[in-house]
């Protein structure tokens, strides 16, 4: 790729003259292949391609930075994932069994008691707060 500035060109019989070129587009990135081919048929075709090598670097460098910042980002947005991943699957664990625990110890005396009050089983699908408003 090459950075350059497009000249549309002057009408000279039946080819083209770079005298009083007018300015079509500027600084655009365009593949220099393309750029080459299109120059070399300069005559024919009516425009010119104006390459800026110093514009040219600056896209290269920016392009460069633009990837290492991205790998950067990726980099630290992986390492966040896995640590919340981390702290998540811990967290998660530990407390999902303190509360199967409690509740299922507490669960198990209020269905003790909704037998010996009503003589049947409680429905299976009621949770402790269920169970404690039957019992009131």
């Amino acid at each position: 790729m090459v950075v350059c500035n497009v000249y549309r060109l002057l009408k000279s019989g039946n080819s083209f003259i770079k005298d009083g070129m007018r300015l079509e587009r500027s600084n655009i990135a365009i593949p220099r292949g393309y750029v080459e081919e299109k120059n070399h048929d300069w005559e024919l075709n009516g425009l010119w391609h104006e390459k800026d090598e110093e514009a040219t670097e600056i896209y290269y460098e920016q392009g460069k930075l633009k990837r290492e910042n991205r790998a950067k980002a990726e980099k630290v947005a992986g390492q966040l994932r896995d640590t919340l991943t981390k702290v998540l699957e811990q967290g998660s664990v530990s407390t999902k069994k303190e509360v199967i625990e409690d509740d299922s110890e507490e669960l198990e005396t209020l269905k003790a008691e909704y037998l010996e009050k009503f003589g049947k089983k409680a429905h299976h699908l009621w949770k402790v707060d269920k169970l404690k408003e039957k019992l009131q």
